[in-house]
């Protein structure tokens, strides 16, 4: 990343300047996204552009992390001491409870000499699990599914309704009776791949056995979704596989929000995953609505895939897009990103693309260029910034944040 102070304007630039961009690239809406001209903005008057997200599910939350500024904050279900802090020192922080919504779990700790813990990650302790058998999800030996990566994770029937509806009653009421503001679902999966090549009982292949995983989680959302709302609670399930699926963050984040883990993350080509398919077009519209919660994670530690993560959530800026940036992936203390501390303003317009694919927006406070393509591409600085950044070309994945 290049910082270079051209007073009064702070640029960013994770791209070198090579020249002058032609005149068709001068930001329009292309017609692959022709919502974008139309969408009204919806911003709240706050003074941060972004909110700041925290997802602190990796370790017990301490004094310092629990009193640093947050907008949206995830903890687990045995921390309601601190969940009661972060009340007390803001009561408009949304602070949610994690909760999986595939698996139950056996390692030490969740279930112990045939105990399940009073508080859980899961919906479903182990000891209830083995209650109800038809629970556990099979492979085509007839064996429980056991997910690779993490011992002690049992994959559960989420096409059971016996299972959505034990989930949902069990989680409804926790979150009630604690006080949390709703739930971030974990493992909404889209894929048993993942965690494991099993192929499950009654399936003939692992596209069967994925699509029978899909139509349960929707099944689940739905219904906790509604139970949630109905008592005042958030939904928020973690849908970063999107892309892959047309309308599937509009359809998982109607009750509340959506969060992506891998947001902005590069690909070979040095293209952002997060533009693929229609997940972009649906979380633009998200953003603009303001109606549910964007919770975006850039898990990346380099420099520039930080900055291109920034720029990708100000382009989604809204009254609801929170952002937080990490190198460490385990969660296990408040991320610590100098983009934290950049404020934009106020958006002073929608987010637009260029013929070329550059996107890019307009605040009051600066301006940021995003290349999410996996091809070098011009950008077109505007007029009033014109006389102080030269026009660039940024590579894939590149960004451009100017400061007034």
């Amino acid at each position: 990343m290049i910082a270079v102070l051209l007073a009064p304007v702070l640029v960013f630039s994770s791209a070198c300047a090579t020249g002058n961009g032609p005149n068709e690239s001068e930001q329009q809406a292309d017609g692959n996204f022709p919502e974008v001209k139309s969408l009204g903005l919806n911003v709240d008057g706050t003074d941060r552009t972004i909110c700041r997200y925290w997802y602190g599910i990796g370790d017990s939350p301490t004094d310092e992390e629990i009193n640093a500024e947050h907008g949206v904050v995830v903890l687990n279900a045995w921390e309601n001491e601190r969940l009661r802090q972060l009340k007390a020192n803001d009561p408009d922080v949304v602070v949610l409870v994690y909760k999986d919504l595939s698996s139950t779990r056996s390692y030490s700790g969740a279930h112990d000499e045939g105990t399940d813990a009073q508080k859980l990650a899961t919906g479903i302790g182990f000891a209830n699990a083995e209650e109800n058998p038809e629970w556990f999800a099979r492979d085509t030996s007839g064996q429980r599914i056991e997910w690779d990566p993490f011992p002690g994770h049992w994959q559960l029937t989420v096409w059971d309704e016996t299972y959505q509806r034990a989930w949902t009653d069990a989680v409804v009421e926790e979150v009630t009776a604690d006080g949390w503001d709703g739930v971030l679902a974990d493992n909404a999966l889209t894929t048993l791949s993942y965690y494991t090549d099993a192929v499950f009982e009654g399936t003939s292949s692992q596209a069967e056995s994925d699509q029978r995983l899909r139509t349960g989680i929707s099944e689940m959302i739905d219904m906790a979704g509604e139970a949630l709302n109905d008592n005042g609670k958030l939904l928020v399930p973690n849908i970063s596989d999107s892309r892959k699926f047309d309308g599937l963050w509009q359809s998982h984040s109607f009750f509340g929000g959506g969060m992506d883990e891998y947001f902005a993350r590069p690909s070979d080509d040095g293209s952002l995953i997060t533009f693929d398919g229609h997940q972009w077009e649906e979380m633009v519209s998200a953003a603009m609505a303001g109606d549910s919660w964007l919770l975006l994670i850039t898990n990346e530690a380099g420099d520039r895939e930080q900055q291109s993560g920034f720029a990708a959530a100000a382009l989604l800026a809204g009254p609801k897009t929170c952002w937080m940036a990490t190198g460490d992936p385990s969660y296990r203390s408040l991320p610590s990103s100098p983009w934290f501390d950049v404020d934009l303003g106020q958006a002073a317009e929608t987010p637009g693309r260029s013929v070329d694919g550059v996107w890019s927006r307009m605040f009051t406070g600066g301006w940021v260029a995003l290349n999410p393509t996996g091809r070098t591409a011009p950008v077109e600085v505007p007029e009033g910034l014109r006389d102080r950044v030269d026009d660039t070309f940024l590579d894939p994945g590149e960004s451009l944040v100017v400061i007034r």
